[in-house]
């Protein structure tokens, strides 16, 4: 089996990304964490999830979204291509390219950790994927993100 690695690196040509990945365990909350919130255009790898380059399992990346915009999930629910190129890098060079094939959104108040979009997200085994997520509909009168948007992208030559 391919090993994985820790991912150091995220760029994407097609937008001119290039997003420095930090490693995340768990939030205060029990959700997969995110980037420090100041920290608009990183990404965040929650470590619970398979390694970038593993062999199987879901590999999930967590991008914020700003509520008035500058943050690389605006960017991201605004431009990404349909089958963007996802390039994941990690130290000696190691890298593991992915193409995007489906964008799914979920809302928050349907989501439950049993759900199949769930156990798809947290998925240990199955095709080498990357997921990355980000909020979206902000609702200005409770201040919460009603929803997140997943990319699923295949791990490809």
């Amino acid at each position: 089996a391919t090993e994985g690695f820790k991912p150091t690196n995220l760029s994407i040509d097609a937008m001119e990304v290039d997003s420095h990945v930090v490693s995340v365990a768990y939030d205060q909350d029990g959700n997969p964490g995110a980037p420090d919130p100041n920290d608009a255009y990183g990404t965040a790898w929650f470590n619970g999830s398979a390694s970038p380059g593993s062999a199987e399992g879901t590999t999930m990346l967590n991008i914020h979204t700003y509520r008035n915009g500058g943050a690389l999930g605006n960017d991201l629910l605004e431009n990404l291509p349909d089958d963007a190129l996802l390039k994941v890098s990690g130290e000696d060079g190691k890298v593991a390219c992915y193409q995007v094939y489906e964008e799914v959104k979920i809302w928050v108040d349907s989501y439950s950790e049993d759900s199949p979009e769930a156990q798809r997200l947290h998925a240990d085994t199955g095709e080498p994927n990357v997921a990355i997520v980000v909020c979206d509909d902000f609702d200005w009168g409770t201040e919460e993100w009603d929803s997140r948007v997943i990319w699923y992208a295949k791990l490809v030559e």
